[in-house]
């Protein structure tokens, strides 16, 4: 048998083995779901919506009250302890016993204070994490309760395909442009509007 003849016979029996394998896989796949037809597919900004609650009075003022307490606990008495050897020391003459000692005094504190600023940063940063899974759960189990409640069968997260790209930077863009992985959805398929006014916002 010359080669293209086996080519050829080669080629049949691939095309009779996926012929017989798709016929097997959409009998499995109609025994699977009989009589439901296509799924029902939602949208909803969840990620935008866990913004808004982190804005929205439900968060904003305990998470700038937590960064305040901090700061007036810890900063603020490093900081006037600061201002006051500062001052000492413009009006220490350089020769003074007392002068190197307070320099030192003074270094010690700036450095102390830079330390603590960064702690704060973080458990800053760490109540913005709980808060932003919070509020994210509330995002998230409001559009799947609405879905239901709707009939849908699956809820993508995902901003509106048609609302405006953000364009600071590349980085704001890029970000923005990969939380609207669904770029089409029909009419009413959106509840992003039904699961704001769940959560009031």
């Amino acid at each position: 048998m010359k080669s293209f003849e086996r080519i050829a016979l080669w080629a049949v029996v691939c095309l009779a083995l996926v012929v017989a394998l798709s016929a097997g896989v959409g009998r499995g796949a109609s025994a699977s779901l009989p009589d439901s037809g296509s799924p029902k597919i939602a949208v909803c900004a969840v990620v935008k919506i866990a913004d808004d609650l982190m804005d929205s009075d439900r968060f904003k003022p305990a998470r700038t009250e937590f960064e305040e307490t901090l700061r007036k606990d810890k900063l603020n008495p490093l900081e006037e302890q600061g201002k006051e050897l500062e001052t000492k020391l413009r009006g220490m003459p350089r020769d003074d016993p007392d002068f190197a000692a307070n320099r030192d005094r003074f270094m010690r504190l700036q450095r102390e204070y830079a330390q603590t600023q960064q702690e704060i940063i973080q458990q800053v940063e760490k109540k913005v994490a709980e808060q932003l899974s919070e509020a994210y759960g509330m995002a998230r189990a409001s559009a799947i309760a609405i879905a239901e409640q709707k009939g849908f069968d699956f809820v993508f997260a995902s901003t509106g395909a048609e609302e405006e790209l953000k364009k600071d930077t590349p980085l704001a863009l890029v970000r923005d442009m990969l939380s609207r992985p669904v770029l089409k959805c029909p009419k009413g398929a959106d509840i992003t509007d039904d699961v704001r006014e769940d959560l009031k916002l």
